[in-house]
C-alpha cells in the first residue's frame, strides 16, 4: 500500500492522526484525544482485505468515514466509492462537501487490485511504513506556512495527487478504429486484462459501447457513419478520461 500524505507538524496538532502501514498492507491510524481524565488514543485498523470496499470498480476512490465521529471509543468506519456520487468528478475539489468523521481515502486503480496496489490518502502528523512500502509526501504544513492552507483544500489536494496516479487511457481514432491503451501517469503502457472501458460518440455508430482490454491493456472497437464530432472514453464512474475529435 502506498501512503500519500500531507505532513502536519503544526503545534498542538493532536487531532491529526499518526499512521502505520505493516508489511501485509494493513494500516493502523491512531488519533489522540483528551477528556477530563487525561489524554487517550483511539486506534482504527484498516485491514488489507478487498471485502471492505464492497462492490468494486476500476479507477475508484473510497472515502473512509467514522461511524460515530463524536465517540472516540467507536473505531468502526464505513467505506463509500466517492466517484459513484458523480459530483466529485464534476466540481472543483475545494468546493466538495465532506461528511463528518471523514478519515481519509483508499484509492484503488482497478477493481481486481490487491492491497499492495492501493493508495492510502490521509494527512498525518507522523507515519511509519514497513520495508518496501512507498510514501509520497505532497507537502508539509508547519507553524510558519499553515496560513496558506485551508482545511478543505488541504485534504482534497492530497487526494488529487492520488487520483493523478490512477490509470489513464491513451486513445486514437484511425480509419474508423477506436483504439485504447491503458497507461500510467508517466505514459507507460499498463498490461492489464479485463479492464472495462466505456466508449461514447457524438456522431456515428460504435460497434461496442464497452471495450475490455486484452493482456496488453489494449482494446478496440469500430466507428462507422460519423460526420463531425468526438469519441470519449473512460471508466464507469469517471467517463471523461480522454477524448478525440473527428
Amino acid at each position: 500500500m502506498k501512503l500519500i500524505t500531507k505532513h502536519i507538524t503544526v503545534t498542538g496538532n493532536e487531532n491529526v492522526p499518526s499512521v502505520s502501514i505493516a508489511a501485509d498492507n494493513s494500516a493502523t491510524v491512531t488519533f489522540t484525544y483528551s477528556d477530563e481524565s487525561g489524554q487517550h488514543h483511539s486506534v482504527v485498523s484498516i485491514p488489507a482485505d478487498p471485502a471492505i470496499l464492497g462492490e468494486r470498480y476500476d479507477h475508484a476512490a473510497y472515502e473512509m468515514v467514522m461511524s460515530s465521529p463524536d465517540d472516540p471509543t467507536d473505531t468502526t468506519f464505513t467505506v463509500e466509492n466517492v466517484f459513484k456520487k458523480t459530483l466529485p468528478t464534476k466540481t472543483r475539489y475545494n468546493s466538495m462537501a465532506r461528511p463528518a468523521g471523514s478519515m481519509g481515502f483508499l484509492v484503488v486503480p482497478f477493481k481486481d487490485s490487491t492491497p499492495d496496489e492501493w493508495m492510502l490518502v490521509i494527512n498525518t502528523k507522523s507515519y511509519e511504513v514497513a520495508n518496501g512500502q512507498d510514501v509520497i509526501v505532497v507537502g508539509t504544513v508547519t507553524d510558519d506556512n499553515m496560513a496558506t492552507f485551508t482545511h478543505d483544500a488541504d485534504e482534497h489536494g492530497t487526494c488529487l495527487k492520488a487520483i493523478s496516479l490512477l490509470p489513464n487511457i491513451h486513445l486514437t481514432l484511425n480509419d474508423g478504429v477506436v483504439a485504447v491503451q491503458l497507461q500510467d501517469e508517466n505514459g507507460t503502457s499498463i498490461s492489464r486484462a479485463g479492464v472495462e472501458i466505456f466508449v461514447e460518440t457524438t456522431s456515428g455508430s460504435l460497434s461496442a459501447s464497452r471495450i475490455y482490454t486484452d493482456e496488453n491493456g489494449a482494446g478496440a472497437c469500430n466507428l462507422t457513419g460519423q460526420t463531425t464530432g468526438k469519441v470519449k472514453v473512460g471508466f464507469k464512474y469517471w467517463t471523461g478520461k480522454n477524448e478525440v475529435m473527428f
